[in-house]
């Protein structure tokens, strides 16, 4: 038999209102599968009367909230060598409501939104990493009359498998991905779905049941004689949305909502205009500071943040095809978001460059590239972008051969990692962008591709409240002394400053090592060992400056 679980749950009634405390709720038992780190709740419900609409906050009435977060989650390591953690899961968060949404005519719409913000995902001890984006938004809407529901920010997800950045479209279409030398022994495939459209009538409602899916299978030795040693399937971020008004709408009162926010216009591609760009610029005018999103259909094209003097401006991250194209943009500020602006145009293949990447047929020849695949090395930069922008070599992947791909170092890659920097907060992840012709960034001795994938330490530390050994630990490639705790990172790797105690190693992304309450390079200078809290300094005050000392949280 399975595991009975009894869930926890959190709720909050109106009349009167309601909004308790977030609560920690209680342990999953799932122990000898998995380890379930906190799950927190948090819920909210307003009521006015049976005749009166909840008080606005820029036009937004909200009626019910939840908010559901989970700190991470580790599925259990496998017994077979190299394979490592089956999934780990950050921190990931859902939020429901149900709202009155003002319009510009003195009415309301019923809105119910869910949003889902998933955590990285790693598989096979890292070998494998899923992301998703953007925050996942599935949302219906009723005016009374016609109801609707479908993405309202549909999610970007990428795999990646070393320097391979693996696009999941939501076509309900398992991709089969297999780190290099594991073939034999795992069969691992994600499927990324759509939602279920039940919109009837006034009633809007969708259903997905999984924004996408990890089926994983692990074999002791390679098939056909090889024993199953694991087998999940794992759904994430299942989620749905209806929303129902009465006929005739929802009437608030007081006309027209203050709080209404402005179309952006779209200025250029004309309407009705060609180009021979496969990424054209998409351009125009909005409210200063707000965020436009520009959109194709439900597919987000790019996003821009309107400028002080009120323009704003990106271009696809994916080539267009040729044909015609309508998009469409809208702009959030402070939590409202405007109507839409579209604009419809034709993408016209130019005969000397038919893939549209910027780099004409003759180019193409020159570098070898293919002049019909606009990213000949799918490395996530258009060859036109990598020979006029980026200097980078279109036919290779990973130009620099530093293990990031061009895109990753152009666009900004994701390092999951708890940094403990001297004097700042600590933070679980950061995104750099590095430089896709030199292999070390920073010049710290340590490749581009070494640091943001992670290296292994293996020391034992000892602190007053135990000890711990440092496993793997990623650092910035843009820094060299990520932490700023005095010692460079390749320092630390190799224990190169501390040749008193041994060469024992610090991390290179906690300034405290050994939690003692003073930076690592300072305790090297005071001739102690930054991994054993006992060495001291014992008068850390009357030793070094008092700015050696980590602020509160750091030590």
């Amino acid at each position: 038999g399975g595991v009975p679980i009894n869930p926890d749950t959190e709720t909050a009634t109106a009349p009167p209102s309601a909004d308790p405390p977030a609560r920690t709720l209680l342990d999953v038992p799932v122990d000898l599968l998995a380890d379930v780190e906190a799950i927190t709740g948090d819920v909210q419900a307003a009521w006015a009367g049976s005749n009166a609409c909840v008080p606005p906050q820029a036009g937004i009435r909200t009626l019910s909230q939840s908010r559901t977060t989970l700190a991470g989650a580790t599925l259990v390591d496998t017994p077979i060598p190299g394979v490592g953690a089956l999934a780990d899961v950050t921190a990931s968060q859902t939020e429901t409501g149900t709202y009155l949404v003002d319009d510009a005519a003195g009415g309301s719409d019923v809105v119910s939104r869910a949003t889902t913000t998933v955590g990285d995902i790693e598989l096979l001890g890292g070998q494998v990493t899923i992301d998703v984006t953007n925050p996942v938004v599935l949302e219906a809407r009723s005016d009374g009359s016609t109801g609707t529901a479908s993405f309202a920010s549909p999610p970007t997800i990428v795999a990646t498998v070393g320097a391979d950045q693996i696009p999941i479209p939501l076509n309900n279409t398992p991709q089969s991905i297999v780190p290099a030398g594991l073939d034999p022994l795992v069969d691992l495939s994600i499927t990324a779905f759509t939602p279920t459209a039940q919109s009837a009538g006034a009633t809007g409602k969708a259903t997905l049941d999984a924004l996408f899916r990890i089926d994983l299978e692990v074999l002791s030795v390679p098939a056909p004689v090889g024993v199953t040693v694991a087998d999940v399937s794992l759904a994430v971020a299942p989620m749905s949305v209806e929303a129902t008004a009465p006929g005739g709408g929802v009437e608030c009162g007081g006309g027209p909502s203050s709080g209404s926010i402005a179309t952006p216009d779209i200025s250029a591609p004309a309407q009705a205009s060609t180009t021979t760009d496969s990424t054209p610029a998409v351009s125009g005018t909005g409210a200063p500071g707000a965020t436009v999103t520009v959109k194709e259909g439900t597919t987000v094209l790019c996003t821009a943040v309107v400028a002080g003097n009120g323009t704003w401006s990106c271009s696809p991250s994916t080539p267009l095809p040729a044909g015609p194209h309508t998009v469409t943009a809208t702009q959030t500020q402070d939590g409202r978001t405007s109507a839409a602006d579209s604009t419809t145009f034709t993408v016209v293949p130019d005969p000397d460059d038919p893939d549209g990447d910027g780099l004409p047929n003759g180019g193409e020849t020159t570098h070898g590239t293919d002049p019909d695949n606009p990213d000949t090395d799918r490395d996530g930069l258009t060859d036109g972008a990598e020979v006029n922008t980026h200097g980078t070599d279109p036919s290779a992947k990973d130009t620099d051969e530093d293990g990031l791909a061009d895109g990753q170092e152009v666009n900004g890659v994701k390092i999951r990692e708890r940094f403990e920097v001297c004097g700042t907060k600590a933070r679980k992840s950061i995104t750099v962008r590095t430089n896709p012709l030199a292999k070390d960034t920073d010049k710290d001795g340590l490749g581009d591709g070494r640091e943001a994938k992670g290296y292994k330490i293996k020391q034992r530390v000892k602190t007053r409240d135990g000890s711990f050994t440092i496993g793997r630990t990623r650092s910035n490639p843009r820094k060299k002394d990520t932490d700023r705790d005095g010692l460079k990172d390749k320092v630390e790797l190799t224990g190169k400053a501390n040749k008193r105690f041994g060469k024992d190693k610090s991390d290179p992304t906690k300034c405290d090592t050994d939690q003692g309450g003073v930076r690592d390079g300072a305790e090297v200078k005071a001739r102690s060992n930054p991994t054993d809290v006992r060495s001291g300094p014992r008068r850390p005050m009357g030793r070094i400056a008092s700015g050696d000392v980590p602020p509160d949280g750091m030590g």
